[in-house]
């Protein structure tokens, strides 16, 4: 909880990325993730899975997916912790997807808008 706290205080843009990554990594280290299968807590689990994906916010889809695999070997047999993490993954992934193509369609959108301005002012019959 505090690594969400802290998160809230930062400019999303001015994080050091590769040091949230770097962080992430090492709570979820082997003998921590041992520890924390052999006290089988399912919600204890649950909850620290939910807010490492909620710090995980700025970090790009390639991060999210290795800290993915380690939040998948903690949740376990966890369907529903394992299933949190897979559409927090498929979100992410969507996201990323509609910011990476989001100029092209703009740009797309604005040459057929152009286009349909020059042929109505120029006579042209639509």
């Amino acid at each position: 909880r505090a690594l969400n706290r802290y998160m809230q205080t930062l400019d999303p843009y001015h994080i050091n990325r590769q040091a949230l990554v770097h962080h992430i990594i090492q709570l979820l280290s082997d003998s921590t993730l041992t520890t924390l299968r052999i006290e089988n807590d399912q919600s204890a689990n649950e909850l620290i899975i939910k807010e490492i994906l909620q710090s995980m916010v700025p970090l790009p889809m390639k991060s999210c997916e290795n800290i993915g695999h380690l939040l998948e070997n903690l949740a376990g047999n966890d369907t529903r912790a394992i299933s949190i993490i897979q559409k927090y993954l498929r979100e992410k992934k969507l996201s990323g997807y509609w910011e990476k193509y989001m100029p092209v369609l703009i740009l797309f959108a604005t040459l057929l808008l152009c286009l349909l301005i020059y042929l109505v002012s120029s006579g042209y019959e639509v």
